[in-house]
């Protein structure tokens, strides 16, 4: 029916000259009108132009046909006969009916009424297109607006992101620095590492050389005083000899004399003790201060590593 309808319409409208009755001046403000509203590839701007009949654009042709379809109905009701006429004038209303039978014969009234259907449907159409376009022109406005707001938001995205990276590259440059300098301090920290353990070897060699020329000089002390001590023992010995000798010449009793000797026998054992005795006294105060100066020596060394180990954390 949809079919029928819209190829009696578009016999109707090819069969009627609609631009006829208009002049080349009126055809002109048409055309003007219908530039603003409908572009250059549309068929109603070669109709205009008198190149050919007039033509339904599909988006336009259903809702033109639901208008003009009870017309064209009417006027087949009954054959083309006045009844239809009638029915046709009825539907459009007394007025139009009347106007129509007292201006136009009754032949024509259903193409004007066509007309006046088809310039009223342009119009709707033209104002349905300005809508369409006044919605484009929004939507292209917003997004026009959205865009310059995510262009915003990009470029400050991108300056907070140029922000971070500066601030990450310093952090970066900062920690190799920091990177480098632990790695200077610990090789500082090996090397006087190496110092300490080297200086703790010659520490180690200059105690035991100490401890060794100490030995020995005790020894050769103990040796010397035993030979100060043999000698002394061998002169009181040689004299105390002598002294008995004389008091055996002078007639003293033999028996006095052994027991003399006796008693003096023990006296260079006790010098030699004695003189061990202070030996071993002084060896003992030197020890004692070595012993003090040492623990002076590594108290300080500690306290040098102490100062070193902080400044090392410190870096």
């Amino acid at each position: 029916e949809q079919e029928e309808l819209l190829e009696e319409l578009q016999g109707l409208l090819g069969s009627h000259d609609l631009l006829a009755s208009l002049d080349e001046r009126a055809r002109e403000h048409m055309r003007w009108d219908v530039d603003e509203q409908v572009p250059a590839a549309h068929p109603w701007q070669t109709w205009l132009s008198g190149g050919c009949p007039m033509l339904l654009p599909a988006e336009s042709a259903l809702s033109l046909c639901t208008v003009v379809a009870p017309a064209l109905l009417a006027g087949h009701g009954e054959g083309g006969g006045e009844g239809g006429r009638a029915g046709v004038w009825a539907a459009e209303g007394p007025e139009d009916g009347v106007a129509a039978s007292a201006e136009t014969p009754r032949g024509l009234a259903p193409s004007l009424r066509c007309r006046r259907r088809v310039f009223a449907l342009e119009r709707e159409l033209g104002a349905r297109e300005r809508a369409g376009q006044e919605r484009e022109a929004f939507e292209r406005d917003a997004r026009r607006k959205s865009e310059a707001r995510l262009m915003e938001v990009n470029q400050q995205l991108e300056e907070r992101l140029r922000a971070r990276t500066e601030e990450a590259r310093q952090a970066a440059k900062k920690a190799a620095e920091a990177q480098r300098g632990f790695h200077d301090a610990r090789a500082q920290l090996n090397e006087k590492r190496k110092e300490a353990t080297q200086l703790k070897y010659k520490l180690e060699q200059c105690l035991a050389v100490r401890k060794e020329s100490e030995a020995r000089e005790q020894e050769h002390s103990r040796a010397v005083l035993r030979s100060a001590a043999r000698e002394s023992s061998m002169r009181e010995a040689t004299k105390q000899h002598a002294e008995q000798l004389q008091r055996c010449l002078d007639g003293q009793a033999v028996a006095d004399l052994l027991c003399a000797c006796g008693a003096n026998s023990d006296k260079p054992h006790t010098i030699l003790d004695q003189i061990e005795a202070e030996l071993q006294e002084r060896f003992k105060r030197r020890k004692e201060q070595y012993e003090a100066a040492y623990s002076n020596f590594k108290q300080r060394v500690e306290t040098k590593r102490t100062e070193y180990d902080l400044v090392l954390r410190k870096a």
